[in-house]
């Protein structure tokens, strides 16, 4: 067993794929980042890919590696998830099955177990104490969640070929909105930190610079996603007006970012990631990690952020003129 966070760089190079390089990095980052506490942080340091660094795991001794007791948070989100999971299911299995109103609770249901996956997932991360690590419940939490957005999706197609009771419409109708709208604030959210996985590894850095552009220059279409949105389903709820609302200052902290030559994809990364980074810039010198044209993004952004407050009132009034 190797000391990860004690061991010299000569001790370092008897595991599996380490060699003289990659062991001065491990060294490096202990120094400039932080002890490495999880494979991330071995990939992050060396290189190496998340599957080939979890080989490793079994041959290390992760001695810097936090205290795991606090499982009693555990217990009571997963207590919750339960009661949340068995009473929506129960309103479900009460009914008698009439699609297709049937099916749009059914993807509701889908949709929350997604959504309860996905919290279970950063519970046990935290608990962990490996935040910026995810479990195999992530990846239940996805297939749920694209499987209830799919099948409210179809039903959406659904209507314009069959006939819907008015309130399963607009049920549907507005369902979909808020789904829309969670799609492009998660993607703001989260496209950093699940990016910033997938291309950590040599083979696939040096995309990383171009994947970091094209979110901090997307900033723009984001925006006009959410227009779209806006004007296209124009639901009674004021979902969408929240939502975009949402959308708005998020759009708008990013442009401000921009505007000053910093990385939104770097901001929106926690501040442990924030350092893997950095460190990633460090090791690999030689790609381009400039942010030529970042002012351009800004007044992009910029321009649809105040297109989409025009929206936002030009809804509002609309509303108003219509109760009046």
């Amino acid at each position: 067993m190797i000391r990860i966070n004690e061991a010299t760089s000569e001790e370092l190079q008897a595991l599996h794929g380490i060699g003289p390089k990659r062991a001065e990095y491990i060294v490096d980052y202990r120094a400039q980042v932080s002890p490495i506490v999880g494979t991330f942080d071995l990939a992050a340091a060396t290189g190496l890919s998340l599957s080939a660094a979890a080989k490793l795991a079994d041959d290390i001794d992760w001695t810097s590696r936090p205290d795991r007791s606090g499982w009693l948070p555990l217990v009571l989100v997963g207590l919750a998830a339960i009661f949340l999971i068995y009473n929506t299911f129960e309103q479900i299995a009460l009914q008698s099955w009439q699609p297709p109103l049937s099916y749009y609770n059914l993807a509701l249901a889908l949709i929350l177990l997604g959504g309860i996956a996905a919290t279970g997932d950063i519970a046990i991360a935290g608990i962990l104490q490996r935040p910026s690590e995810s479990t195999w419940v992530f990846g239940l939490a996805l297939a749920c969640g694209l499987a209830g957005f799919v099948l409210m999706l179809a039903m959406t197609v659904m209507s314009s070929f069959y006939d819907l009771d008015e309130a399963t419409r607009l049920a549907v109708e507005e369902s979909l909105s808020f789904l829309a709208f969670a799609l492009v604030i998660v993607t703001l959210h989260y496209y950093p930190a699940l990016v910033f996985r997938a291309f950590i590894d040599d083979e696939r850095i040096h995309q990383l610079p171009l994947m970091v552009r094209l979110y901090d220059f997307g900033q723009a279409s984001l925006g006009a996603a959410a227009i779209a949105i806006v004007a296209l389903l124009d639901s009674p709820s004021w979902i969408d007006e929240i939502f975009a609302g949402w959308c708005l200052v998020l759009l708008s902290m990013n442009a401000l970012d921009l505007a000053s030559s910093r990385s939104s994809f770097e901001k929106n990364l926690s501040a442990e990631s924030q350092a893997r980074l950095r460190f990633c810039r460090y090791r690999r010198q030689d790609l381009d990690w400039g942010t030529s044209g970042a002012r351009i993004a800004a007044l992009a952004a910029l321009i649809v952020t105040m297109l989409l407050l025009a929206g936002l009132l030009i809804s509002a009034m609309s509303a108003g003129f219509g109760s009046a």
